[in-house]
């Protein structure tokens, strides 16, 4: 028995072992072959006097380049200036690779080579060879330990082994989501981090950034890729090529990250509506189509556009001329000529564009078209597949948009973004400047030309909340709007769901698309559901203005439309929001916390500190105190907590059926004044790609002072970057400002202007002010000139809401992970 009992020990010790083999490549490759330090520093070469400084080291040679004054790329060379990585057209991540010049200053301090910028000081030690990054009162941000740096081994691992960072680390943000959107948990300071591998709506990328003021992105497609945790070093196969980022705030970070990586375009306005689908064949026929978009429009349900499963595309047509196969899910990228489905498609979108609305298509990798699709950055692949999108749909005008599909499951890295990079490029060249727009199933590194979802996901209260936070997670690692299948996909959700998920959580997204099997048209939930789906989109399309507005912050600065918690208020400092997955900045002032229970719940939701809070459906007030506070807030079926920040200036537009019904007139300002605050509104024609070929967009920066008793409000003028191009309508402003009890009077560039008493004679007038009493609120009506214009609001008597109270009458919300 002793000796059974040994043997079944080693075989289980075998066992083991084989299972680490497997499961872990290149742990086994570092244990397999030595280690190879690069050396010590023996010389450099900056004889340009540009960017690059060349190390030579014992053993290697080292590329420093300057990229901006906080920005540098560091590559590793075991065979001089051939060791490099040559171009690659599987490496489309990095988008910009020509710098200006950096201000710089080299100098050889004896222990180490001093390069010195305007905004970071790199010291490259010598012996041995070692890179280190301090701000410019010499504290350390980051640099490669002294036992453990730069390296490669025999099996082609390159990589820095140990860095070390200042006290300040804890928190290490990025890399992205699990299959589906799903993780565990938003902080990655204690985890190694190595799933780099494509599949099943992963949106992943190799960078992440430091609470310490730093960002990493290894530009790297490999798969066996680890970051090492407390950020302590990382490692990849055959070529070692990182960018070292200094904020040291993660908005900067993400601005830099964006800038080497390609800015994510804006898309057209419409993709901000609201997007519905169905999965199947049978479901993608013109009558089921047109039903659809009259139905919305008949019932008030705002809404841009219309989704068409994989039955809108054809097959091989036989001898007779007939499609063989039609509306297949792996059908030819064609339009189908089954008539009794699509009678007349021409008609059809003429019918949708008179309603308003925006086509979408789903399309395949398992398509005729897609073949080699793991390798669609190969010429002759990319050409065939771009082809079947211009036959079909760029060059017909028959369809706006694509959602490529199952190109997550190739086994390559880069195969979700190359089926959209060729025909995002193609669309450019042939319709005249019209924005593309391609939302990939998962996706690698890389959002410049396409947006992600997170794949077929299941009805759940639990996948609700994983959904949270993908998109979180997805705007730490550059994508500024995401999307998934609202109400989740595998099957149809209950009523209570529904109204959760699509009807009060998708109304906060950056991208409201719902999909799945069962349909989610939604006259076919219940009348909870309706009227708070209703509710919630005649807000969002209120919003459009700042909506829009975040969208260009995206675009210009990097930043997501739903925000970790902690890219706000100093939030990056502070460990309390380090793990907040469940609730989101939603631009600049607003705060979400969906209720993902099916019925009556509680909602925990975290305040920061020093900041004021309004229930933005309710009014009632809430204080974030001196150190932050978690509150709970009641949410019964029909409610999603909202708050919005005191201090806000939110731009709303006229009620709409979808986003370019009618021009922005009014355009009302919803101003919560508390101290000092400010926000841009942009605008364009919300269509083409003139914003960036012409620079015909304009901005107008909004900033409020309040002080007590005076309100100072300021419209600056407007900067119209082209007028020839692109101007905004003839408009009036509507300045609503809240919370006010009392005011003597409203002067506007130093002139009193009148006061009216009612809602009809404030309407009638051209520029006047009014005191509605019953809801504390002060209308300012003026013109928008284009010109500045300063608005005062004197001896005010400000009433600020009650405090909400802390609804202890409920358990906390329970997430149910079974179908609901």
């Amino acid at each position: 028995m002793k000796r059974l009992k040994k043997c079944l020990s080693l075989i289980l010790a075998i066992a083991v072992c084989m299972s680490t083999f497997f499961a872990s490549t290149t742990s086994l490759e570092v244990m397999a072959a030595s280690e190879n330090e690069i050396g010590n520093y023996t010389d450099y070469n900056n004889s340009d006097d540009g960017n690059v400084i060349i190390f030579n080291v014992d053993n290697a040679q080292v590329k420093v380049e300057l990229c901006t004054a906080r920005t540098l790329r560091v590559q590793l060379s075991l065979n001089g200036n051939e060791g490099y990585r040559p171009e690659d057209p599987q490496y489309y991540m990095v988008q910009k690779n020509e710098w200006p010049l950096v201000n710089k200053t080299i100098e050889d301090k004896g222990d180490y080579i001093q390069i010195l910028t305007d905004q970071i000081e790199i010291r490259v030690q010598k012996n041995p060879f070692r890179i280190g990054m301090y701000d410019l009162e010499g504290n350390l941000i980051s640099k490669d330990s002294d036992d453990q740096g730069m390296y490669w081994n025999d099996l082609g691992v390159r990589g820095v082994k140990k860095t070390e960072g200042s006290t300040n680390a804890g928190g290490i943000f990025g890399f992205g989501s699990g299959d589906h959107g799903r993780r565990s948990n938003l902080n990655r300071y204690d985890q190694d981090f190595s799933e780099f591998s494509m599949s099943h709506g992963r949106v992943v990328a190799p960078f992440f950034m430091s609470t310490v003021g730093y960002g990493i992105f290894l530009n790297t497609i490999e798969k066996d890729t680890t970051f090492y945790k407390h950020g302590g070093g990382f490692q990849t196969k055959n070529y070692l090529d990182y960018y070292f980022m200094y904020g040291p705030d993660f908005k900067t970070i993400l601005n830099e990250y964006a800038e080497i990586t390609g800015r994510m375009e804006l898309y057209g306005k419409w993709a901000h509506g609201f997007m519905l689908s169905k999965y199947g064949n049978e479901n993608a026929t013109q009558a089921e189509f047109l039903e659809w978009i009259h139905r919305l429009r008949d019932e008030d349900y705002p809404a841009d556009c219309y989704v068409f499963d994989y039955g809108w595309r054809g097959d091989v047509a036989d001898n007779g001329g007939n499609q063989t196969g039609a509306g297949q899910k792996w059908g030819k990228q064609m339009w189908n000529n089954d008539k009794t489905k699509f009678p007349d498609i021409d008609a059809m979108f003429k019918e949708a564009d008179a309603l308003g609305f925006k086509v979408g298509l789903h399309n395949n990798a398992g398509t005729p078209e897609a073949s080699g699709g793991a390798e669609l950055y190969k010429p002759e692949n990319e050409a065939r597949w771009v082809k079947s999108y211009m036959d079909s749909v760029i060059t017909t005008g028959y369809g706006d948009w694509f959602w490529p599909d199952e190109f997550d499951v190739l086994g390559s890295n880069t195969a979700p973004t190359f089926s959209s990079k060729g025909a995002y490029e193609a669309w450019q060249e042939y319709t005249d400047q019209s924005r593309p727009m391609f939302i990939t199933r998962g996706s690698y590194a890389g959002q410049h030309y396409a947006t992600a979802w997170s794949g077929d996901i299941n009805p759940t209260s639990q996948e609700l909340t994983n959904q949270i936070g993908f998109s979180i997670d997805a705007g730490l690692i550059g994508y500024w709007a995401t999307s998934h299948d609202l109400g989740g996909f595998m099957k149809r959700p209950s009523d209570e769901l529904y109204t959760r998920w699509v009807s009060e959580f998708g109304a906060w997204n950056g991208i409201m698309r719902t999909h799945g099997h069962g349909g989610r048209e939604p006259w076919t939930y219940s009348e909870t559901a309706q009227e708070t789906l209703r509710e919630n989109l005649k807000i969002r399309y209120a919003l459009y203005p700042y909506t829009y507005s975040l969208a260009w912050q995206g675009y210009s600065q990097g930043v997501p439309i739903m925000r970790a918690m902690l890219l706000e208020d100093g939030s990056q400092y502070n460990p309390d929001a380090w793990d907040l997955n469940e609730q989101y900045y939603y631009g600049d002032y607003f705060l979400v916390a969906p209720a993902a229970d099916t019925k009556d719940t509680v909602v925990s939701v975290w305040l920061p500190p020093k900041t004021t809070w309004y229930n933005y459906y309710t009014g009632e007030r809430y204080e974030g105190g001196e150190n932050g506070k978690t509150i709970r807030v009641a949410a019964e079926l029909d409610e999603i907590p909202v708050f919005v920040k005191a201090g806000a200036i939110i731009p709303m537009g006229p009620e709409v059926d979808y986003a370019d019904e009618k021009p922005l007139d009014p355009l009302t300002l919803d101003i919560y004044a508390k101290g000092e605050s400010s926000f841009t509104l942009y605008e364009d024609d919300g269509q083409t790609r003139e914003y960036i070929t012409q620079n015909a967009y304009t901005t107008t920066t909004y900033d409020c002072v309040e002080n007590g008793s005076e309100i100072d409000f300021k419209i600056n003028e407007r900067v119209n970057r082209n007028a020839d191009v692109y101007t905004p309508v003839d408009r009036s402003y509507n300045l609503k400002f809240n919370h006010i009890e009392s005011l003597g009077n409203v002067t506007i560039n130093g002139s009193d202007i009148s006061r009216v008493n009612s809602l009809d004679e404030y309407n009638a007038a051209s520029e006047a002010y009014w005191l509605d009493s019953e809801n504390n609120i002060v209308y300012v009506k003026t013109e928008d000139t284009g010109k500045e214009i300063n608005v005062k609001l004197l001896e005010v008597v400000q009433k600020e809401p009650e405090l909400g109270e802390e609804d202890e009458s409920l358990p906390p919300q329970e997430i149910n992970d079974g179908d609901v």
